[in-house]
């Protein structure tokens, strides 16, 4: 498998996209680690690549059969197996006209153990956070924050203090 680099093409998403989100990985100090975990991730984002991971969870499938079962271009189920195969998470051969693509093996426990790496409390401290910014500022974001909390409740859902 090629991993994605900051500096060199092969990321998911390409142009514009990709270099905000290299500015984004810089500013935020991301590892090899997490920019792999992430691009498996985005590259599992989507809809199309999802349903042609569970068609390949069946069973190797041909670029042609893909495209038929998707009812998309050819050259679109190439743009997103490009994607799922530069994210690590499938793999082709070809033979004289056809690609045929299957999951890859080592995928699924990669991404896996990356998930559960990502997500173990076990090293988590387990004091309550207390908050270190000055009085008059929690004071402003406190009065600042229901009109925050309402715009992003979701509907139907009304807090107890407000009427019926």
């Amino acid at each position: 498998m090629v991993l994605p680099s900051r500096d060199l093409p092969g990321t998911v998403e390409g142009g514009e996209h990709r270099l905000a989100r290299l500015k984004l990985a810089e500013r935020c100090a991301v590892s090899e680690a997490d920019e792999v975990l992430w691009v498996a991730l985005q590259a599992l984002g989507d809809p199309v690549r999802l349903r042609i991971v569970r068609l390949l969870r069946e069973r190797e499938q041909c670029v042609c059969h893909l495209t038929e079962v998707l009812g998309l271009s050819q050259p679109t189920v190439s743009h997103h197996m490009g994607l799922l195969k530069r994210a690590g998470l499938v793999l082709d051969r070809r033979d004289a006209r056809w690609t045929y693509y299957r999951l890859a093996p080592e995928a699924a426990p990669r991404l896996s153990a990356a998930i559960a790496a990502l997500l173990d409390t076990s090293q988590m401290d387990p004091t309550p956070a207390g908050c270190h910014v000055p009085a008059l500022e929690c004071e402003r974001s406190a009065s600042r924050a229901p009109a925050r909390e309402k715009a992003h409740r979701p509907p139907g859902r009304l807090k107890a203090t407000e009427p019926s």
